[in-house]
């Protein structure tokens, strides 16, 4: 019987109301012990396939144990099983080598002795040594300790004259100022002395300037006009004046 004549026999209830009803429930309560049934076995076949499935994993991991066991026995190895002792031969001695034969060396012989040298001539040590230290880097006359000045062929030679370009041969040297810091701003400054034509090196914050038109600086007697823009205390000069 389907829903529509359940619904048919509901119906006809009203006209009999005394034994429909009961008929419309039992039919119902059957409908539901079927529904019941075809639950059941439904969840009987999940358990059976999940069942299975188990059995498979089961088969699965002792399988991989199998392969396990077969690949640890070949990485470590089998003992296998000892072998008989050989016997042992004891070789017979070996002789003694014979002595070798070595003839003794002849001693050498003694050198000559060597020419006596000849004095140095301290001015021209000294000045070949500055020659070499100006080229590298020019010095400061308190560089070199106790040596302030030499005289050769009569003639008195400054040491500090030797090493910044300088020379007398009157014995009447230059002056020497180091570290001065130039008067002035923007682009004009000045020595607080006219310098010696080419005597003379100044720094800007630290970094040495080329002289010469088109270059860093250039020097009109005690005045000095730079290219770019500096600020009072930028400048810093080294020079000779007479």
């Amino acid at each position: 019987m389907n829903n529509h004549e359940i619904l048919q026999e509901a119906l006809a209830g009203v006209m009999d109301r005394s034994t429909v009803p009961l008929r419309l429930h039992q039919q119902i309560l059957r409908k539901h012990v079927e529904n019941y049934q075809m639950y059941a076995d439904r969840i009987k076949q999940l358990e059976q396939q999940v069942q299975a499935a188990i059995s498979d994993m089961d088969a699965h991991h002792e399988a991989l144990g199998k392969i396990e066991d077969h690949v640890h026995s070949i990485v470590q190895g089998k003992d296998g099983l000892n072998g008989a002792k050989g016997d042992s031969i004891k070789g017979d001695p070996g002789r003694d080598g014979k002595d070798g034969i070595g003839r003794d060396g002849n001693d050498g012989r003694d050198g000559k002795d060597g020419r006596d040298g000849k004095d140095a001539d301290p001015s021209v040590i000294v000045t070949s040594v500055i020659e070499k230290l100006v080229k590298e880097k020019p010095l400061d006359a308190s560089h070199i300790k106790n040596l302030q000045s030499f005289v050769k062929n009569g003639v008195k030679y400054r040491v500090e004259e030797l090493m910044h370009g300088g020379g007398s041969t009157s014995g009447t040297a230059n002056t020497f100022v180091y570290n001065e810091v130039l008067g002035g701003s923007g682009t004009s400054f000045s020595f607080a002395t006219a310098p010696i034509t080419g005597l003379y090196t100044v720094y800007g914050r630290g970094q040495k300037l080329i002289p010469g038109a088109g270059n860093d600086y250039t020097v009109s007697g005690s005045t000095v006009t730079t290219t770019a823009t500096w600020a009072a205390g930028d400048l810093i000069a080294d020079y000779q004046h007479a």
